[in-house]
């Protein structure tokens, strides 16, 4: 729970800033209303915190606590490694979640709508907290707001413990195991018309409603508002905590440190594929026995237990965080730089919050370059949130293989792709139009890729049933007509001997009888839809290699160009502002991002999945999870509405690669626009500049 600070940054306009002829800094009028650059403030008072505990602000340690052997490890480069670790440990998060999601659905009957929802509260999170933080947050201890942003973090993986621990794995789950069942798995062959399965003329064709209750949305409640604290922890991160790295490097050396840290967060959705499918392969309770394997549609994993062992990891990086200084010697170094210049940053009111965001309003780059994100963020969400649940129905992919597989994709192209971005960034320093630019290429590609996958099937499913009234899958046959199954026949699929008819249970195909061998398989007797009059248990087979293969290569390659432009956006972003303004630019992006992507978009996707549904899971009148989706629909409506939206924002795009023509984004060239600057018969500007010019 993938994301504008998570994946993608905007750009705002530079305040231009001269000399003036009595050699203090001056502003023309476009410069940022936070700043009042011609007023001055007594050395030593700078927003109240230059007083005797200011060298405790430049020493490692928490309260009275700081050990010297601590302070040897104060560095730029140690805040890079937690920073970076952190964001790692956060995307572990999003991508565990994602790769449960669906087992969820199934295990508590959420629809993909509900799910989307869910999915959004992260961001809901964000939403409400990351402009304040942004804002306010510069004022305060940056790091003491990240550290207990990260224990919000923490707390959220705790509570999402409780539907386990609440609910356990259900009555219709523990059914799949050998402890809660009545066959007699010890016989060789046990012939029998009724083994508690779905057979025609059971009585488990009909369900007991009488204990019904409404309980099934309490595991949703309780996710959504797991993932709203989240959000809040999280905003706290990318903004905050992206401005103290700025704060701390070079501008030269700036797109390599961050490419490093992006690439070092990128291993997080890896773990996080590789930690669910370990998770996803263990039976959701591991004290019991299933009588099936994890290749049955049916099959539940242990998605909790990974929530509890990720919510300690983040305690720790959380205290890690917590030990850092309210700053690193070269944002020191800066602010007295700062003073000399007398500069004063006004107090973080209401009314200048309000004017500062009017300004942002009023900067193209940052207006073209927001919703770029916006559109580019909507229209890949869907991939972000359902790729494992497109795998298993496209692809018929076991849940485990396919988070798996998209974790390792996600390390090696995008991975790949941040490194070669930020060693170019860093050795050639392409100017500002060039890389803006790039990322319009990447971004045509990317929606074309993706237009290519509506014709990457895998051939006709062959289930059997038809279109009824009102654009319904009717499951009933003139073969099943007498086996009288309800809407509240629980999903078991079966295929016909031959390999070339699935049905929805044993019912749909009109068996009778169930043959139970001692390894656990099940052959099913006397069906009255198949010719040999024989099924067996679980869906048919699809061979499906080839445009699987093609799919992941394609994957490979877009991750690899969408993470080759991440370095270069980021510096646009952060280089376009003053220092102090940066936290405000990026939340302010981050809102933008959060409000028209990142919360609308899961709940438009989880639309779109339930809209191809063919056959829905009921119990009691109540609809659950989709079980069967109509594969070309769902192909042809995730694909087109993710390129078209994509596409949009390639528009926008060139908006910016317009006017980032004239963006400042090396120290060298902040050196040369100050130098071109200074009225040359001014001698007392001119020794000033020589002065305070930044060495390179």
């Amino acid at each position: 729970m993938a994301q504008s600070g998570r994946l993608r940054q905007s750009a705002v306009d530079v305040p231009e800033r001269r000399l003036s002829k009595d050699g203090l800094t001056g502003c023309t009028p476009s410069s940022f209303p936070r700043h009042s650059p011609c007023k001055t403030q007594p050395p030593g008072d700078e927003m109240g915190v230059m007083d005797k505990s200011a060298d405790d602000d430049l020493r490692c340690g928490l309260g009275s606590w700081h050990p010297p052997w601590l302070q040897r490890l104060l560095s730029k480069k140690t805040y890079m490694l937690a920073y970076g670790v952190t964001g790692m440990c956060y995307f572990t998060l999003s991508s565990y979640f994602t790769a449960t999601v669906n087992t969820m659905e199934k295990q508590f009957k959420i629809s993909s709508r509900t799910s989307g929802i869910i999915s959004g509260a992260w961001d809901m999170g964000s939403l409400v907290s990351v402009l304040f933080i942004g804002y306010f947050g510069v004022k305060g201890n940056k790091m003491r707001i990240i550290g207990v942003g990260s224990l919000l973090v923490a707390t959220s993986c705790f509570i999402r413990l409780l539907p386990h621990a609440l609910y356990g794995p259900g009555s219709d789950v523990l059914e799949l195991t050998y402890e809660h069942w009545t066959g007699d798995s010890l016989l060789n062959i046990t012939n029998v018309s009724n083994l508690g399965l779905p057979v025609c003329g059971s009585p488990e064709l009909s369900t007991d409603c009488t204990e019904a209750t409404s309980t099934v949305s309490v595991p949703a409640i309780i996710m959504y508002v797991a993932q709203f604290i989240q959000g809040i922890g999280c905003s706290v991160y990318w903004t905050l905590g992206l401005t103290y790295l700025d704060d701390n490097i070079t501008k030269d050396k700036a797109p390599l440190a961050h490419a490093t840290t992006q690439c070092i967060r990128l291993l997080g959705p890896t773990l996080g594929f590789t930690f669910a499918a370990y998770t996803l392969s263990k039976f959701v309770d591991p004290t019991l026995t299933p009588r099936i394997d994890n290749t049955d549609p049916r099959w539940i994993g242990a998605w909790w237990l990974g929530w509890a062992p990720l919510g300690g990891v983040v305690v720790f990086l959380s205290w890690i965080m917590l030990l850092f200084p309210r700053q690193l010697p070269r944002t020191a170094s800066r602010r007295a730089e700062r003073l000399k210049q007398s500069i004063v940053i006004p107090p973080a009111t209401s009314k200048n919050f309000f004017l500062a965001i009017r300004h942002l309003l009023s900067n193209r780059i940052l207006v073209y370059n927001s919703f770029s994100a916006v559109f580019f963020i909507f229209g890949n969400v869907g991939y972000w949130i359902f790729m494992p649940k497109y795998m298993e129905t496209m692809y018929q992919q076991t849940s485990s293989r396919a988070s798996l597989i998209s974790g390792a994709i996600g390390l090696t192209s995008a991975g790949l792709g941040l490194i070669a971005s930020g060693v170019v960034m860093t050795r050639y320093k392409p100017r500002p139009r060039l890389v803006a630019s790039w990322n319009v290429i990447v971004e045509v590609l990317d929606a074309l890729c993706k237009f290519g996958w509506i014709f990457l099937d895998c051939g006709d499913r062959h289930l059997q049933g038809s279109w009824g009234e009102n654009n319904t899958w009717n499951l009933t046959a003139q073969c099943n007509s007498h086996c009288e199954c309800g809407p509240d026949v629980k999903f078991s699929p079966v295929c016909s001997l031959e390999r070339d008819a699935s049905f929805y249970s044993p019912c749909h195909a009109g068996c009778n009888s169930t043959m139970q061998f001692a390894n656990g398989t099940r052959l099913f007797n006397n069906c009255s839809c198949i010719p040999s009059g024989i099924a067996t248990d679980g869906p048919c087979t699809v061979d499906c290699a080839t445009n699987f293969t093609i799919f992941l290569v394609s994957q490979c390659i877009i991750s690899f160009l969408g993470a080759s432009g991440k370095a270069g956006n980021i510096l646009i972003q952060i280089r376009c502002v003053h220092e102090d303004d940066k936290p405000l630019a990026i939340a302010f992006s981050e809102f933008l991002v959060c409000a028209l992507a990142f919360i609308p978009a899961p709940i438009v996707f989880g639309l779109v999945l339930d809209s191809a549904c063919l056959v829905w899971g009921e119990t009691c009148g109540s609809s659950g999870n989709c079980w069967l989706y109509d594969d070309q629909k769902l192909r042809y409506l995730l694909n087109l509405l993710g390129s078209g939206l994509m596409l949009v924002g390639v528009i926008l795009d060139i908006g910016v690669c317009y006017y980032a023509k004239d963006l400042q984004m090396y120290d060298e060239e902040e050196a040369n626009v100050k130098r071109n600057s200074v009225p040359f018969d001014d001698p007392a500007a001119v020794e000033f500049l020589r002065r305070n010019s930044p060495r390179t």
